[in-house]
């Protein structure tokens, strides 16, 4: 694993003999770790207890999951950490994979630097640099989404980026974390919905219905404020309401339920439509579907990349997750769809909306008005 990381320009990696040497190790808070390679099976404490360490003294770096268990048990412990609020950037299957570990730890989609002979820097920014150039650094991107019944994009999901001068966009993983921890995520939330509503007044003339959903954390939609705010933000743009749709992540639906449920029922009123993100990682009661006038639900990548496999769990899970949103007159977007096959195989078991890098990465305003004008078709098998 050293010669790995070190053939993809990690210039420092500290190894431990057991999993309470590397706890100790980061209890010093000398040289504490940007990411930490787990795996499940360790002398003294095996990879659940270690996380649970970890979680214990709210360790705050990056985690990767190694291991040559099953792929359910990596998915389960991997949620289990997500749970207890670790920043948990991946699982990997042994043996590992060059590509795939690079992937991981370049937050999958910051292909615009990988080829560069420099080093790659994997320290998340500083929460005086997230402040200070929250305004000017903080840009979003867009990733279609193939609507299945219309046989055309009708909309796209907004990712946040971070333009850095030297690293060139970075992925969520080296700011967000950083934003969450010290109290900006309202202040990032509502600069990159602003960027979007600009973006969006110069789509209209050409693309008059899109719709375009954006990740609100939960702690933002506690906010009894924030549907006024919304109304008040769009009307200055002359967007409407139908347009934008507002995504919350599945697993943190139920840590929060004081204000939450009163707002998302008044967004619901205002027009604004509700998508559940990353569904079935996050084990959402059937009354909380219920209680939440949600009109999406996006099945988790992790599950809709098996899909097409043979015997996969994850396929089962995507045909039950399907027909649990028709008895809730949901839509169904399947995320991460990276191939032909993962394609046919979503279609053709009912999933409404396809996004994924098979339809297209992540864009710019820019690249992403010259991809819209390509007038784009999947590609053919």
């Amino acid at each position: 694993m050293e010669h790995q990381l070190a053939r993809i320009g990690v210039a420092r990696v500290t190894t431990t003999s057991s999993s309470k040497s590397a706890l100790d190790l980061i209890k010093k808070g000398e040289n504490q770790p940007d990411v930490l390679l787990c795996d499940l099976r360790m002398p003294q404490l095996d990879g659940p207890s270690f996380l649970n360490e970890l979680a214990a003294i709210e360790f705050k770096g990056g985690i990767i999951i190694v291991s040559g268990e099953d792929q359910r048990v990596l998915d389960t412990v991997h949620h289990l950490a997500e749970s207890q609020s670790l920043n948990m950037m991946g699982r990997l299957k042994k043996p590992v994979q060059l590509k795939e570990l690079k992937s991981l730890l370049l937050g999958r989609e910051t292909h615009h630097y990988e080829d560069t002979s420099t080093p790659i820097a994997l320290r998340p920014l500083s929460p005086e640099r997230v402040e200070a150039d929250l305004e000017t650094a903080l840009c979003p991107f867009y990733q279609p989404k193939w609507d299945v019944h219309r046989q055309r994009v009708t909309g796209v999901e907004v990712l946040a980026r971070w333009k850095d001068s030297t690293r060139g966009y970075l992925a969520p993983f080296f700011f967000i974390p950083v934003a969450e921890e010290y109290g900006l995520m309202d202040r990032l939330t509502f600069q990159l919905l602003m960027l979007v509503l600009q973006d969006i007044k110069r789509l209209q003339p050409e693309w008059p219905n899109f719709h375009y959903a954006i990740n609100f954390s939960v702690e933002t939609l506690e906010d009894r404020e924030l549907p006024n705010l919304l109304e008040e933000l769009l009307q200055k743009y002359g967007v409407s309401p139908s347009q934008i749709t507002l995504e919350v992540t599945e697993s943190r639906i139920s840590r929060r339920r004081s204000n939450m449920l009163e707002v998302l029922t008044r967004l619901h009123l205002l027009g604004f439509s509700l998508s559940i993100d990353d569904f079935g990682t996050g084990y959402s009661s059937l009354d909380r579907l219920k209680e939440i006038p949600f009109s999406e639900l996006k099945i988790d990548r992790g599950f809709v990349s098996e899909v097409a496999t043979s015997h996969s769990h994850g396929g089962a899970i995507v045909r039950s997750s399907i027909q649990l949103a028709r008895d809730f007159n949901m839509k169904v977007v399947a995320e991460g769809v990276e191939t032909r096959d993962v394609f046919d195989c979503v279609v053709d078991i009912g999933c409404d909306t396809v996004q994924g890098y098979f339809i297209a990465r992540p864009m710019g305003i820019e690249d992403f008005v010259a991809w819209l004008r390509t007038g784009f078709q999947p590609p053919s098998s």
